[in-house]
């Protein structure tokens, strides 16, 4: 199964929580390929599993390298590991032990803080969370939806 494929099976778990960005109905995963709301307005996943919501080209100073070097320092180098802890621990701290956990990053660039977070309340508090991100530069959501699955991944 390719990643599009994985994500929209992914994805139709939580359609729900789209609204269409024209005309504001609700939206649902068709044909394992695109998210369609009930006017018809057709938004396509990509090869790599994200979701491009915008009705018009938004351009952006980000570039694939600058999101590339942010995750080497987040991720492999620690950087950010004490902060996306404590942030899990106020989590843990803030939510029921049943039931699933919501968290949407604004402006997720390429997408590292969420996943860690994600994976830390996960594995350490063995609680179930689903991470959106959500970002204006394709660059950056082309990242993480590369290297990040299981999670919600737009602009």
């Amino acid at each position: 199964m390719n990643k599009r494929m994985k994500s929209t099976e992914y994805i139709s778990n939580f359609e729900s929580i789209f609204k269409c960005p024209i005309c504001h109905s609700s939206m649902m995963v068709f044909e394992f390929k695109s998210l369609i709301c009930s006017n018809n307005h057709t938004f396509d996943f990509t090869k790599q599993g994200y979701i491009n919501l915008t009705t018009h080209q938004v351009k952006t100073k980000y570039s694939k390298d600058l999101f590339e070097a942010r995750r080497k320092l987040i991720i492999e180098d620690g950087f950010f590991k004490p902060l996306s802890q404590a942030i899990a621990e106020i989590i843990n701290k803030h939510t029921i032990k049943k039931g699933e956990i919501s968290l949407i990053d604004m402006g997720c660039g390429e997408g590292s803080h969420l996943s860690s977070i994600c994976d830390i309340v996960s594995s350490e508090y063995n609680k179930t969370i689903k991470g959106v991100g959500i970002d204006l530069s394709k660059e950056g959501i082309l990242v993480a939806a590369k290297n990040y699955t299981n999670k919600i991944w737009a602009v």
